[in-house]
C-alpha cells in the first residue's frame, strides 16, 4: 500500500474475555518518512474516530492512542491512519476472540425454617462465580407470611424499607430491585457456601410448612444457571 512508506499502524486489543464487556485497543503510528507528518488521523472501522486524533510526527517518532469498546461477540476491528501527506493511509486489524463462559451450576439444602425465616445453604460447586441476578418466592394463599421484609447472602442485600417494590408471593426482585449497590455482595466464588436467608414481615408457623414444602420460587444467576426453591 501507498500509506506503509509513511506510516506504520499495530492495533493491539485485549483478546480472550467474556461477551459483554469492554476491550481496550491501542493505536500505535510510527512516522517512516523523512518529513514531518502533519494532521494525523487514526479511524476504526468499528469505534469511528479515535480521540487524540488530528497530531503531528516528526520522521521516525511514535505515537499511541487508546479506546475502549463493548464486545458481545468475537469481531475484528480494522484502524486505518491518514496525514496531509498520506491520504491513502495504512491500515492495522485486530481480532478479539470472545470466549464462552463454562456452565455454571448452583447447589441448594434447606438449612432452617422459622416463624419468620426461611434459610437455604447455597453453594457453588463450579469453577466460575455466579452472580445472583432475579429472585422469586411463592407461598400459599392465605399464609400469613404478610411481604418479604429483608434477604440476606452476604449481609442484606434487599431491605423493603428501602425499596419502593412490595415483595409479596409471587413478586419478582429483578436485579434493579437489589438495594446493596454492591455486586460483590450477591456472588458466590468457585466452592463457596453461604446462607440465604429470607426474613418476612409477618410470622407462620412452621409446623404447617413441613420441610419447607409451602414455599417455592426461583433464583436465577447471571452466568445462565437457577435454582428451583423450596425443592
Amino acid at each position: 500500500m501507498v500509506g506503509d512508506k509513511f506510516f506504520s499502524l499495530t492495533l493491539v486489543a485485549q483478546d480472550g474475555i467474556g461477551a459483554g464487556q469492554n476491550v481496550s485497543f491501542a493505536y500505535r503510528i510510527t512516522n517512516k518518512s523523512a518529513f514531518n507528518a502533519n494532521n494525523i488521523v487514526v479511524n476504526d472501522d468499528k469505534l469511528g474516530l479515535i480521540s487524540g486524533s488530528p497530531f503531528s510526527l516528526a520522521p521516525g517518532a511514535s505515537h499511541t492512542l487508546t479506546a475502549n469498546g463493548l464486545i458481545t461477540q468475537t469481531t475484528s476491528n480494522i484502524a486505518t491512519a491518514t496525514s496531509d501527506a498520506c491520504l491513502a493511509g495504512t491500515k492495522a486489524t485486530a481480532t478479539v476472540t470472545v470466549l464462552q463462559p463454562p456452565p455454571c451450576s448452583v447447589k441448594q439444602a434447606l438449612y432452617k425454617i422459622e416463624d419468620d425465616k426461611y434459610k437455604l445453604k447455597i453453594t457453588n460447586p463450579g469453577n466460575t462465580m455466579v452472580t445472583l441476578d432475579t429472585f422469586v418466592l411463592n407461598w400459599p394463599v392465605g399464609a400469613t407470611y404478610g411481604a418479604i421484609k429483608e434477604i440476606k447472602l452476604d449481609g442484606a442485600i434487599y431491605k423493603a424499607d428501602r425499596s419502593p417494590l412490595a415483595v409479596t408471593s409471587g413478586v419478582t426482585i429483578s436485579s434493579s430491585n437489589w438495594t446493596e449497590a454492591q455486586v460483590s455482595k450477591r456472588q458466590l466464588d468457585p466452592g463457596e457456601t453461604r446462607t440465604l436467608e429470607v426474613s418476612f414481615t409477618s410470622k407462620y408457623k412452621k409446623e404447617n410448612c413441613p420441610g419447607g414444602t409451602c414455599l417455592s420460587g426461583t433464583a436465577t444467576f447471571v452466568q445462565g444457571c437457577s435454582l428451583e426453591l423450596g425443592q
